[in-house]
C-alpha cells in the first residue's frame, strides 16, 4: 500500500469520529448554549431525517423545528427540567408510516457507510477532507440515535411493528428464493 492510499485517510477519519465522540460524551461540562450548539449538527441530521420520511410515507409534516426548548414534566416524584432541540410533528400517521417515520433517523447509519466508502473518489485524500469525513461520520452516526419518544412513538401502532416484523421475517426466510425475481425489476 503506498503512502497516502485512501485507507490510511479513511483510518484517520475513523480516528477523528471516536475523538469527536469522546468530546461529545464529556460535553455536560460546557455551558448549555456551547452543547446546544455543539449539537445542532446532529439534531438538524435527526429531524431532516423524521420530516423526509415523513414526506416519503405520506405523513405530512405540519411542524419543523431546531429552536430549543426547556420543557418541564411533572412526575409523582417532583418536576424535571430536560431540554428538546429540535422536533418534527406528522399529521396522521397510518399503519405502516409510523415505524418508518418514528425510526427515521437509524437512515444514517447506511448513509454514513456509504459516506465512508465514496468519500474519496469524491474528494482528494488528504488530511483536511479526511478530518472533514471524520466529523461528517460522528454527526450521522449520532443524529441516528432515536429519542425516547422516537421509540414510543414507533411502538405505538402494534399492527405496524407485526406487520414490518413479518416483512423482515419473510426476506429472511426467503430471501435466496426472491432475489431472482428482483433482479427482474432491477435490471
Amino acid at each position: 500500500m503506498t503512502p497516502g492510499a485512501p485507507d490510511e485517510y479513511r483510518h484517520a477519519a475513523l480516528l477523528v469520529a471516536l475523538a469527536a465522540a469522546l468530546g461529545y460524551a464529556s460535553i455536560h461540562r460546557l455551558g448549555m448554549w456551547l452543547q446546544i450548539a455543539m449539537r445542532l449538527p446532529a439534531t438538524i441530521l435527526h429531524e431532516s431525517s423524521h420530516f423526509l420520511v415523513g414526506l416519503l410515507t405520506g405523513t405530512r409534516p405540519t411542524g419543523f423545528s431546531l429552536i430549543p426548548r426547556c420543557e418541564e414534566t411533572r412526575t409523582l416524584f417532583g418536576s424535571r427540567r430536560r431540554w428538546v432541540l429540535g422536533s418534527v410533528t406528522l399529521r396522521s400517521p397510518g399503519l405502516l408510516s409510523t415505524l418508518p417515520s418514528a425510526l427515521a433517523p437509524l437512515f444514517l447509519l447506511p448513509v454514513a457507510l456509504l459516506l465512508y466508502h465514496r468519500w474519496f473518489r469524491w474528494f482528494p485524500a488528504d488530511l483536511l477532507h479526511s478530518g472533514t469525513l471524520g466529523f461528517t461520520l460522528f454527526f450521522c452516526c449520532a443524529g441516528a440515535v432515536p429519542s425516547r419518544q422516537d421509540i414510543a412513538a414507533a411502538v405505538s401502532r402494534p399492527m405496524g411493528v407485526v406487520a414490518y416484523g413479518a416483512l423482515v421475517g419473510g426476506a429472511i426466510l426467503f430471501g435466496d428464493r426472491l432475489l431472482p425475481l428482483l433482479r427482474l425489476f432491477v435490471s
